[in-house]
């Protein structure tokens, strides 16, 4: 082997190298953003159990909000409530809640998750209008982590159904 030859393998191997220390360190990073998944539901807590939307579910009195965090970097959940198409906030009590599960702020870590519910009834007149544009909860540096918007449809579906 030349001289030649030793230089061009030595600038493949640290081309390879350097590429794939980056595409790491992308992936790393990338893993440690914070997402948080919201979603919505409908049903009724029973006996202390939570009974989503399903054949157990005889009266959905209950819209619950949930949160959880998919990724590494924990989050501090502060705010929580529905905006309507209007731009009004319906924000759901958790300072002086109900339940003191429901208490926020609330710091999630990885895997772990936050459930706030409110009573269907307070949403009755939005849910008739097809008011509402999103769930939410909010962290504590103002970002805000919404469900989807065929999350509200199925709500409103179901109450349709009833």
């Amino acid at each position: 082997m030349s001289i030649d030859e030793l230089i061009k393998w030595g600038t493949l191997y640290s081309f390879l190298v350097s590429t794939g220390s980056f595409l790491l360190a992308l992936k790393l990073f990338l893993n440690s953003r914070r997402k948080i998944t919201v979603s919505l539901y409908i049903g009724e807590i029973k006996e202390g159990r939570f009974i989503y939307m399903n054949k157990e579910a005889e009266n959905p009195n209950f819209v619950f909000l949930e949160a959880v965090n998919n990724k590494k970097a924990p989050v501090i959940l502060v705010k929580t409530g529905f905006i309507m198409k209007t731009g009004k906030h319906t924000l759901i009590d958790t300072y002086y809640p109900a339940s003191p599960l429901m208490r926020l702020p609330k710091k999630l870590n990885e895997g772990e998750y936050h459930r706030v519910w409110m009573s269907a009834q307070e949403l009755i007149p939005a849910i008739n209008n097809k008011n509402i544009k999103y769930g939410f909860f909010e962290d504590s540096l103002g970002k805000r982590y919404k469900t989807r918007y065929k999350e509200v449809k199925r709500l409103y579906q179901i109450f349709e159904d009833l």
